[in-house]
């Protein structure tokens, strides 16, 4: 969970319990609960600490994903370092969408704009597609073959899904959508979009889907890659490109 010193703790909590969140998206599950640890810093005060918690459980409920537990430590002494926050989410799927199923033929789709999260302030209020989600499993059926939730950019991303089908995406640079004022370049490595990735059928009917989706490129056999056809011609390996958490 990435945040600059001195976000308010209210938006931290909602940060944390959106991003968790985008992982039930990714694989259509409808929501069960939640759970959230914290291991606050001793020189945060009872007021923050309970500013925090109460975010997390507001959010959590809105998302009717009801915070059922968890822990809260305080460090003390020297190795107390900032605040460490985990949360996990609980959900439920007949039939969960994964990361393997694109097929050769598939057409390549996401939910919404990309790029520019961090610099705009978006990350702290990342959408949540698990409505989204849900109406494409029942829309589109045994046509939605592959999903997955942005959060370390377009090209990790993309690629975890052609890693994990054993099939190469290519998509299409003009196709791509992003926010006003960031590129296509900021789409693939900035991370923290969480809308979603998804693969259907050639035959799949995206238009009766009731919010609207964008089309950007193809699945193909070879090597699994994703590769960005750009409006010069060329073919750019993106497949390494995104978010390095170690960085």
């Amino acid at each position: 969970l990435h945040f600059l010193p001195g976000t308010p703790l209210r938006d931290v909590g909602v940060k944390a319990v959106r991003r968790a969140a985008g992982d039930l998206a990714a694989m259509a599950a409808s929501p069960v609960g939640l759970v959230a640890t914290a291991l606050l810093p001793s020189s945060l005060t009872q007021h923050e600490a309970l500013m925090l918690y109460e975010a997390i459980q507001l959010e959590a409920q809105r998302l009717d994903c009801p915070l059922v537990g968890g822990d809260t430590c305080i460090q003390r002494g020297e190795s107390a370092s900032g605040i460490h926050l985990t949360v996990t989410v609980l959900g439920s799927a007949a039939q969960p969408v994964l990361r393997s199923g694109a097929k050769i033929g598939d057409r390549i789709l996401v939910t919404g704009p990309l790029g520019g999260s961090f610099a705009s302030g978006r990350h702290l209020f990342p959408p949540v597609r698990i409505f989204e989600a849900l109406q494409l499993r029942s829309f589109l059926g045994d046509h939605l073959h592959a999903m997955i939730d942005i959060s370390d950019g377009l090209g990790k991303d993309a690629m975890a899904v052609a890693s994990s089908s054993g099939v190469r995406f290519v998509l299409q640079e003009s196709l791509i959508p992003c926010h006003a004022g960031f590129t296509w370049e900021d789409a693939i490595k900035d991370g923290e979009d969480h809308e979603l990735l998804f693969t259907v059928s050639p035959s799949a009917d995206c238009s009766t889907l009731p919010f609207q989706v964008f089309e950007i490129g193809k699945v193909t056999d070879g090597q699994p890659a994703v590769i960005i056809s750009d409006n010069q011609g060329r073919q750019i390996d993106v497949s390494q490109q995104g978010w390095n958490h170690g960085s």
